[in-house]
């Protein structure tokens, strides 16, 4: 069934929807959309009217040479993009802060009838494929390794592959997950009588119950807008993947990544803070001398 095209409403839509997609989309994710004088007609080609339409002439991401997140840009000339060029169209980003980085991206731009495709296919440097930092710690070499596998399978589309090796990372550090929410909760005075099953349920072979009874005791400033982070987990760790395509599996990953890095990163940070806050609370207090 053909995906239905998104809807875009403005040509400043369009482009914060391109700067996305070049500077953290994945590869060879095609995105469809349609709408209303979002492209230019050239009247000037030898061979008729040619359609084209225009990329961001600057983006925002990171630098490795200022070590800092910076604006980058493109040459005005090389904003015009031709739809159907027959093959990929090569276009250079140059930070503009020190002026020595570039980043290349390959495009495939057509249209259709009333209907516009976009996909990046290729990418020079490639997207950063680390885990961040505190979530690698947390989680451990094997596991981190696991980790980066997904976010590797994710850069190129590989939705099934990439949720796959998510759900083994899930489903290897739930009993890390549950502690880190009881600790947690601990520190938010959760009910005592809430926490009791921990135990039991840490030694369950099924991963949705797991996560679902985290999900319970998860405290409520962990829960941002009221919505419980946990509930979004426990879906992907009880979802099948037999039926899914790569790129409903890739939009699960891509949702459901966002929800574990918050809980592992934050969780792990505020209970490090804590235990560090109460450590030094413990210390004797040295009176000052005369």
């Amino acid at each position: 069934m053909a995906k239905e095209p998104e809807k875009i409403t403005s040509r400043d839509d369009l482009e914060n929807r391109l700067s996305k997609i070049l500077t953290s989309g994945t590869l060879y994710r095609p995105f469809v959309y349609s709408g209303d004088g979002l492209d230019f007609e050239n009247q000037t080609g030898v061979a008729g009217p040619a359609t084209y339409a225009l990329l961001p002439r600057q983006i925002r991401m990171f630098c490795e040479n200022c070590n800092a997140e910076q604006l980058w840009e493109k040459a005005r000339q090389e904003a015009s993009v031709y739809f159907g060029s027959p093959m990929p169209v090569d276009i250079t980003y140059w930070c503009k802060n020190c002026g020595q980085r570039q980043t290349h991206y390959w495009i495939e731009w057509t249209k259709k009838d009333a209907v516009t495709t976009f996909i990046k296919v290729g990418q020079w440097p490639p997207l950063t494929i680390e885990p961040p930092k505190v979530l690698a710690k947390a989680l451990g070499s094997d596991d981190a390794k696991l980790y980066k596998k997904a976010l590797i399978n994710a850069s190129i589309s590989h939705g099934i592959a990439a949720l796959a090796y998510f759900r083994r990372v899930i489903e290897n550090k739930a009993n890390a997950l549950l502690d880190l929410v009881e600790k947690a909760a601990r520190a938010a005075h959760v009910n005592p009588d809430d926490l009791k099953e921990i135990e039991a349920i840490k030694a369950n072979k099924h991963i949705d119950v797991k996560i679902k009874f985290a999900a319970k005791i998860l405290p409520a400033h962990l829960c941002p807008g009221g919505q419980n982070p946990l509930e979004r987990l426990w879906d992907v760790a009880s979802a099948g993947l037999h039926h899914e395509s790569d790129d409903e599996c890739l939009a699960r990953f891509l949702e459901y990544r966002a929800v574990f890095e918050y809980l592992f990163e934050t969780l792990t940070e505020q209970n490090d803070r804590a235990e560090a806050y109460a450590r030094q609370l413990a210390k004797p207090i040295t009176p000052k001398s005369k």
